[in-house]
């Protein structure tokens, strides 16, 4: 198997630690990919009827590696999850360099929980 230089800098740019658990991480496609939550902010958005998301914006680098992740996962299901919980899960239709995210609909205090922790208020539940 050969590989690119330009498919080898971007394998590079996925590498990282392992996850904690209040990591963003994203499996599937060329997964995992493991965000510290320290570059990712969260706001929970009311959805309608009784449930919410969770928007996020990536900053810097978390937002460099998603875009390389999602341009590597095109045509392939990605699941999100945040504390062992799937936030989302989707089939990767383009590649995303904004850096931005919106969850899948989720139960209001779940969503305010996990938001906490991504912003870095509080940790995991055991």
């Amino acid at each position: 198997m050969t590989v690119s230089s330009r498919a080898l800098a971007t394998l590079l740019i996925l590498a990282g630690t392992g996850a904690a658990a209040q990591d963003l991480v994203f499996t599937g496609g060329v997964g995992p990919l493991a965000l510290p939550a320290a570059g990712v902010n969260a706001t929970v958005m009311q959805d309608n009827g009784s449930d919410a998301r969770i928007a996020l914006a990536m900053n810097g680098e978390s937002a460099l590696r998603f875009a390389a992740f999602t341009s590597l996962s095109l045509g392939e299901t990605v699941t999100m999850s945040v504390c062992g919980h799937d936030i989302l899960r989707t089939t990767m239709q383009v590649q995303i360099d904004s850096g931005y995210v919106i969850s899948a609909p989720l139960d209001p205090a779940l969503a305010q929980d996990l938001a906490e922790v991504i912003n870095g208020a509080r940790t995991c539940a055991d």
